[in-house]
């Protein structure tokens, strides 16, 4: 489990290089292993208060930090994908009446 645990912050580490470096593919493929490593970490077994429970817990706030500063860099990236599509929306809808005067002139 800590090893799974070890496994998820290094995910979430490149995660967080990748949104910053705008590599959205990596970071999107990688949804499906960040999902399977964390169903793997199961704490019922470790007992409160010992060695092993105080690193889990350690390193599982470690990934939640990672996964909130991630969390602004994925809302500004969509952010920037809607205000394109609107941008290609209102191109596309000038063409297209564009397209209707020159049709009106023939």
């Amino acid at each position: 489990m800590l090893a799974a645990a070890a496994d998820l912050e290094r995910l979430a580490h490149r995660r967080l290089e990748w949104a910053r470096q705008g590599q959205w593919e990596p970071l999107l493929a990688s949804e499906t292993r960040h999902a399977e490593i964390a169903n793997v970490i199961d704490a019922t077994g470790v007992e409160p208060g010992s060695p092993e429970a105080e690193a889990l817990a350690r390193r599982l706030i470690r990934i939640r930090e990672l996964d909130r500063a991630l969390q602004p860099l994925l809302e500004d990236a969509r952010d920037r994908l809607g205000d394109e599509l609107r941008q290609i929306r209102r191109k596309a809808s000038g063409a297209r009446a564009y397209q209707q005067v020159e049709r009106g002139r023939d």
